[in-house]
């Protein structure tokens, strides 16, 4: 555990660098994950709908839950910012090609609403959310495409292809626009901040409420004390379509835990604020230095102090005019070129 203890060390220092590094390069908050947006949806502190627009390559920080953040298939909720699948009650009334998770996310961001931890603007995204017109605002706004009622899985017209339907993949060659993640913009009098992803009052606010719904506590294996269990460890490490995971306890077929533990608990405990934030960590440090990649492969070497370090794939030739020099002025020194070269 010594490599999930250091990052866990180093997540503090990172943290100290967030102000002076870019978006993209900042360490991430607890309880949060990394997505691709498709959609942005305005809405005011009322809970009513002003515009949407398409977004071309935009990631944002999302709120999630472990299961959340981990989830690869069946219904399971982000937080506030998810896919039309979950977010739009009118889905399914407009044919939408998968199962809708409107109940699950509802019924989690309701809870979230009604906590001591609540955010006005989550509560406006609930109260906009549950009119139960999401799609079809998004039809009006020319976002979703509509035909007899029923969202377009395929292209026909002529012209050029909408903005959504560019950056959606197929699915079996066809589009699911239900797969559209949305992201919200609340704007609220005196708020200069209406960016949801943006904004560390509501990262703090879910923050607080997702770290109390645990109620499972064992001996973490890296730090040696009694904390709230990890249920499930976080993916998407080196890009957030990432599905692998460094510690994964889910295979409970065959030779599960290779005979040796009757539960995957006896085989690994982690805690949930050190799986997070040693995640967290990692992922940051392969977007704020230098590695080396072979295919899928990433080599990564950091100081725990959060300082940059040397670039070890590329050759140091300060370095090698050193050692040569120093070779020059010795004997043997057609010895020491030799174990240079």
């Amino acid at each position: 555990m010594t490599w999930l203890t250091t990052l866990y060390k180093s997540y503090y220092e990172l943290e100290k660098l967030n102000d002076t590094l870019a978006f993209e390069q900042q360490v991430m908050p607890i309880c949060h994950t990394l997505q691709n947006a498709h959609i942005h949806i305005v809405i005011n502190n009322q809970g009513e709908f002003i515009r949407a627009e398409v977004l071309e390559k935009a990631q944002v920080v999302l709120p999630a839950t472990e299961q959340s953040a981990g989830r690869s298939s069946g219904l399971c909720a982000h937080a506030l910012a998810d896919k039309v699948q979950y977010i739009a009650k009118d889905y399914a009334d407009f044919g939408g090609i998968k199962k809708s998770g409107f109940e699950l996310y509802k019924t989690q961001l309701k809870a979230w609403c009604d906590s001591e931890h609540s955010h006005p603007a989550v509560i406006a995204v609930y109260q906009y959310i549950a009119k139960g017109s999401v799609v079809a605002d998004l039809i009006a706004e020319k976002v979703l495409h509509a035909q007899d009622g029923q969202l377009l899985t395929k292209w026909h017209d002529e012209g050029e292809t909408p903005a959504l339907l560019k950056i959606l993949p197929k699915e079996k060659g066809l589009f699911d626009q239900g797969s559209a993640l949305v992201c919200w913009s609340v704007e609220i009098p005196g708020d200069p901040q209406s960016k949801t992803w943006l904004d560390p009052s509501i990262q703090q606010s879910w923050i607080a409420f997702d770290s109390q719904n645990g109620d499972s506590t064992a001996l973490c294996y890296a730090t040696g004390e009694d904390k709230l269990v990890a249920s499930n460890h976080p993916a998407k490490i080196r890009h957030s379509g990432d599905k692998a995971k460094l510690i994964s306890a889910n295979d409970k077929s065959g030779y599960t835990f290779r005979g040796r533990f009757l539960s995957n608990e006896e085989a690994c405990n982690i805690s949930f604020e050190v799986t997070q934030k040693a995640h967290n960590a990692l992922r940051c440090l392969l977007t704020k230095q230098s590695v080396f990649r072979n295919g899928d492969q990433v080599y990564l070497a950091w100081a725990v102090s959060g300082k940059e370090v040397p670039n070890v794939t590329e050759p140091d030739f300060t370095n090698l005019a050193s050692l040569l020099e120093k070779a020059n002025s010795i004997d043997h020194t057609q010895d020491l070129r030799s174990r240079i070269r």
